[in-house]
């Protein structure tokens, strides 16, 4: 493939479409990048294409021949690749749906375990409310016995 382009450009070079450099629009003989002015010149430019025209037809009929077999080799790598690519695109496709159901699963299981946090929070503030009630009386329990002695103890 890399000698079919080396000729292309030889050739572009040949017909005047490429300067050596590789310049596109370089002309022969042309000066300043100015049009051709002489009627010879001109008669000279058009024969020069008419023979690059038949050498770039002469090379498409060889590239043919000598290319069947890399077409066809391209072609069966092409084929290959597109049957790779769609069944990675498959497995994509599948993967993708399972790991949106998967999410989905997840952010239920997520607003659950919100749900169930927040009631336990709530039951913790409960329970903590009620443990500080129980303190008061036990506090308040204390005091009335201690009180309790102190007036045994005067009587």
């Amino acid at each position: 493939m890399f000698m079919v382009v080396e000729r292309m450009e030889t050739w572009r070079r040949m017909r005047g479409d490429v300067s050596p450099s590789g310049d596109a629009g370089f002309i022969p003989g042309a000066i300043g990048g100015s049009t051709l002015e002489n009627t010879e010149d001109r008669l000279n430019l058009e024969s020069q294409k008419k023979t690059t025209s038949r050498l770039e037809i002469n090379l498409t009929l060889e590239t043919l021949d000598m290319s069947r077999d890399q077409c066809e080799s391209v072609a069966v790598s092409v084929d290959s690749l597109l049957s790779d690519a769609k069944r990675m695109q498959l497995q994509c496709r599948e993967r993708s749906e399972q790991l949106s159901m998967a999410a989905v699963q997840l952010r239920e299981e997520s607003a659950s375990l919100r749900e169930q946090c927040e009631a336990t929070q709530l039951d913790m503030a409960h329970i903590r409310r009620q443990l500080d009630e129980l303190l008061d009386t036990k506090a308040a329990i204390e005091a009335r016995e201690r009180q309790a002695r102190k007036l045994s103890k005067q009587l």
